[in-house]
């Protein structure tokens, strides 16, 4: 029989010959198999062997701003809070054929939303509307609260002109009578002298228009030039980048 100091405990436990394989070596040595910790814990641990890997350090920090081990082990706190505290995006985006004509401003299609590949809808007025009718399809809908940080339409042309391109936004009173008041995005309509056949990048940076989740945005294009009955297409993709 023998006897084995117990740190824990501070006492002398007694322990057989074939049990002295179950406990860890003062210093140096190695382990192997299922080592149960119960409640009790490993204190001032400088490396960690898991299989064939090491652990060389053990990190609490937020912000990961020095340079990491590729070994080191991370808390789970400093991991959360580090990704907590990242920008995130969610870029929404749509593909259509745009249409204009007279000078008039185009939507999405009031039944079938943006996801309608042709947005044909004319406004039949070359101002913005004050409301966004409650007949309509919402168009696109925010679905998470945020910061909208910019938006742009990546487009080509099927007729040389001069267009403009807006983004509005309001906050529907779901359950209720009455069609939402509605606002522009950004400063202003966005101008573009284009040339047919041609890659334009229309849009704003820098924004900080605040959004709800629930609240609507509907996109405008219409031409300035050329005030006829011919319409001009723009096809092209349209995105909107909500920081989350």
């Amino acid at each position: 029989m023998s006897y084995s100091f117990n740190p824990f405990t501070g006492n002398l436990d007694k322990i057989s010959v074939e049990d002295m394989s179950g406990y860890l070596p003062l210093s140096g040595g190695t382990m192997s198999g299922v080592i149960d910790m119960d409640d009790y814990a490993l204190l001032n641990v400088d490396r960690l062997y898991l299989g064939s890997g090491m652990a060389s350090d053990f990190i609490d920090d937020d912000t990961f701003t020095f340079n990491v081990d590729a070994n080191a082990i991370a808390s789970a706190e400093s991991i959360k809070a580090y990704v907590d505290n990242k920008e995130h995006y969610i870029s929404l985006q749509y593909s259509m054929s745009w249409s204009t004509k007279n000078n008039n401003w185009f939507t999405p299609s009031s039944t079938y939303g943006p996801n309608y590949y042709n947005w044909n809808r004319d406004s039949g007025s070359t101002s913005m509307p004050a409301n966004w009718l409650d007949t309509y399809n919402p168009c696109i809908v925010v679905p998470v609260s945020g910061t909208i940080d910019s938006y742009h339409y990546y487009v080509t042309f099927t007729n040389s002109a001069t267009y403009e391109l807006a983004l509005i936004t309001g906050s529907p009173s779901y359950g209720d009578d009455g069609s939402p008041q509605v606002s522009g995005v950004g400063s202003s309509a966005q101008s573009q002298v284009a040339t047919s056949n041609r890659y334009y990048d229309m849009g704003e940076d820098g924004l900080s228009t605040n959004v709800s989740k629930g609240d609507i945005l509907i996109p405008f294009l219409r031409r300035t030039t050329d005030n006829t009955s011919t319409y001009y297409n723009g096809k092209g993709v349209l995105v909107i980048n909500i920081l989350v």
